[in-house]
């Protein structure tokens, strides 16, 4: 029995020994993996309406509302806002559209204007006295998180318009953001 053990002994502390041997004659060789990644501007957009209410045109006072465009961009984006005239203009001139309406029949018809922000830093609120021209875009503040951030959509409906029939009119703008 003592001879097995010491065979086994034996045997044992030979493979430590190969495996030594071998461990030795290995040899080792480096390479570096380069590592990167592209950040590129990117936004995602959305809104809530330009709600005017119940519009009297009757009052000589004018009808004022906002709406909101809210982006999240990746820092560092400079956005550019930009809306159109809507699907009733005429011309330069954004016109609400009653209900089942034709906008070629007086008094079917809601003219109205969009103003843009006191300032297009995602703080402004509206006062300001700018029109927002359809097509033109307008460049905010750069974006120093991704946070979301609104952007004030100015509406007035001008006094004046007394022949205007009863009903629901709406309108759709198009908002448009560059990055």
């Amino acid at each position: 029995m003592f001879k097995a053990f010491r065979n086994k002994i034996v045997f044992s502390a030979a493979a430590v020994l190969a495996v030594l041997a071998v461990t030795q004659n290995a040899q080792a060789q480096t390479a570096s993996l380069g590592v990167s990644s592209t950040v590129s501007a990117s936004c995602s957009v959305s809104t809530s309406p330009l709600s005017f209410g119940a519009f009297n045109p009757s009052s000589g006072t004018a009808t004022s509302a906002a709406g909101v465009v809210t982006l999240g961009c990746t820092t560092g984006s400079i956005p550019k806002i930009a809306l159109d005239s809507g699907a009733n203009a005429s011309g330069a001139q954004r016109r609400l559209l009653l209900s089942g309406g034709n906008a070629a029949t007086a008094g079917e018809t809601i003219n109205y204007s969009v103003f843009q922000p006191s300032a297009f830093d995602g703080s402004g609120t509206c006062g300001g006295s700018t029109p927002w021209v359809s097509g033109t875009a307008y460049p905010t503040t750069a974006a120093t998180s991704a946070t979301a951030r609104n952007f004030s959509v100015c509406g007035v409906i001008p006094t004046g318009q007394t022949g205007t029939k009863i009903g629901s009119f709406s309108d759709s703008l198009t908002a448009t953001i560059t990055f």
